[in-house]
């Protein structure tokens, strides 16, 4: 059975990466809803059904497709809780990769890409909905990038997820 994977949270997180490295590491299918992704891997409709509180569709989608995938989702707080809470009823684990305020904004303009503005209202909206999103995704949230910029790898980061969901390291494997 393909494995599925939701990760949301805050910018500059480690979102993108870890998605990027399950990709080339372990071979996850990624699909990043920043770029496009949604309707260039074919899956508008079942994402349309997500958004009308119904993941079955998304996941028997992936299913179908025989690889296991990694959704880059971000969103801002609370405007997609009841779609974490559709992912969740379908199966799917959606997982919360959340960073300190100070170092991800650090982060973020040592990236050079983007709008600081764009960040900052981000960052306001994960800052007042933390404690809901905390709940939300309750063992599912992991701090990745913490002050001072102290980050987790990305190996650390799938250890932990996979761990939590009893995952082995690759489809059928029980190793490394």
């Amino acid at each position: 059975m393909p494995r599925i994977l939701v990760i949301n949270g805050h910018s500059n997180a480690g979102k993108t990466t870890l998605c990027a490295w399950l990709g080339s590491e372990l071979g996850f299918t990624v699909v990043d809803c920043d770029k496009g992704g949604i309707d260039s891997a074919g899956l508008r409709v079942a994402w349309d059904a997500v958004e009308r509180g119904d993941a079955g569709p998304l996941r028997e989608e992936l299913v179908s497709r025989g690889h296991d995938a990694v959704v880059d989702w971000p969103y801002n707080p609370p405007h997609g809780f009841s779609m974490v809470r559709a992912l969740r009823a379908a199966s799917i684990p959606a997982w919360w990769l959340d960073a300190d305020v100070v170092a991800a904004e650090t982060s973020f303009r040592r990236r050079g890409t983007g709008s600081v503005d764009a960040f900052r209202h981000h960052a306001l909206a994960v800052g007042l909905q933390r404690n809901q999103v905390h709940a939300l995704y309750g063992s599912r949230y992991l701090v990745t990038l913490g002050p001072g910029g102290a980050r987790m790898d990305p190996r650390a980061i799938w250890d932990a997820i996979r761990a939590a969901e009893g995952w082995p390291v690759a489809a059928g494997s029980t190793s490394g």
